[in-house]
């Protein structure tokens, strides 16, 4: 159960943000790759927080990650395999 202290104000942020990502994979028996992109829409996110010591809003915006992974299937033995993979990641830099 959920009982809130009324002395204390919680903002709510009820704006509508829609995110964007995309992807693909690539396999066969043998090897497989694969790649992604999140954030496309690169939202600005406002936290309702007062301003900094500047004078400017807390305002961020959202960058772009990117992902690339790949890696290959070795039989070693009919019992075992052996899957060695890797996965980069490309960050922007956020605003």
């Amino acid at each position: 159960m959920y009982f809130p202290n009324p002395e204390i104000e919680i903002p709510v942020n009820e704006k509508w943000r829609p995110d964007v990502n995309l992807g693909f994979w690539v396999y066969n028996k043998h090897v497989y790759f694969g790649g992604s992109v999140q954030q496309i829409s690169q939202n600005k996110l406002d936290f309702d927080l007062p301003v900094s010591i500047n004078g400017t809003k807390n305002t961020r915006q959202l960058s772009p990650d990117y992902f690339i992974n790949g890696g290959a299937k070795l039989d070693l033995t009919r019992d075992w395999r052996l899957e060695p993979s890797t996965l980069l990641k490309f960050e922007t830099k956020a605003v």
